[in-house]
């Protein structure tokens, strides 16, 4: 397999809060704190670094306007970049170009052929 180019994630609007309010509780959090975000329709699940993960009902969509610097892999998927550990892509069983992001907590996030794509033919606009 083959890396993907990377640069130093910007954390700039990072320190912005999250307010979450699900009766009874209430939830206040920052990009920092933000591993990773999973979409399904128009919930989230945000998954963060000292918590079990949060459904919330705002989409992925959101979530990125919010943390802009957060990098879209997926449809469903959004990640921190100062959780990445490392990029691979390479040819699966079948000969189809993959890639996959391996975040500190283990997890293996895929990315979309077409936001593979995107991310190496224009990789320092985007952050990677």
């Amino acid at each position: 397999m083959t890396q993907l180019p990377t640069e130093s994630p910007s954390l700039e609007g990072m320190d912005k809060q999250l307010f979450i309010t699900q009766r009874p509780h209430h939830y206040r959090f920052t990009g920092f704190q933000i591993i990773r975000c999973s979409g399904e329709g128009n919930y989230t699940w945000i998954h963060l670094n000292d918590q079990k993960p949060l459904l919330i009902c705002w989409t992925l969509k959101k979530v990125h306007a919010r943390y802009p610097q957060f990098i879209r892999t997926h449809k469903r998927h959004l990640i921190n970049p100062l959780y990445i550990d490392y990029h691979e892509q390479g040819p699966d069983d079948n000969g189809h170009k993959i890639a996959f992001t391996t975040l500190t907590t283990g997890d293996h996030i895929p990315w979309s052929r077409q936001r593979i794509r995107e991310r190496l033919t224009q990789p320092a606009s985007r952050g990677l």
